[in-house]
């Protein structure tokens, strides 16, 4: 997965944010949901994770402070 200029490190397409779902055998919503930093029960979050570690993405999902200012 390749972020394009002018994406910021948030925006992720629906065909990538479809891939992750896809690999980390989870709904489009949930992928979604860990990257707003949003609380996903245990299971579904570590395969997100486990994806987005492989990827070398994690650097997509907001810190506890930022998600909070969010939220």
């Amino acid at each position: 997965m390749v972020l394009h200029a002018g994406m910021n490190s948030r925006s992720l397409s629906p065909h990538e944010l479809r891939a992750l779902s896809v690999e980390a055998q989870t709904d489009p919503r949930t992928v979604a949901k860990v990257l707003r930093g949003e609380p996903v029960r245990a299971l579904p979050r570590d395969r997100v994770l486990a994806v987005l570690k492989r990827r070398g993405l994690l650097s997509l999902i907001p810190s506890p402070e930022q998600a909070a200012k969010v939220a």
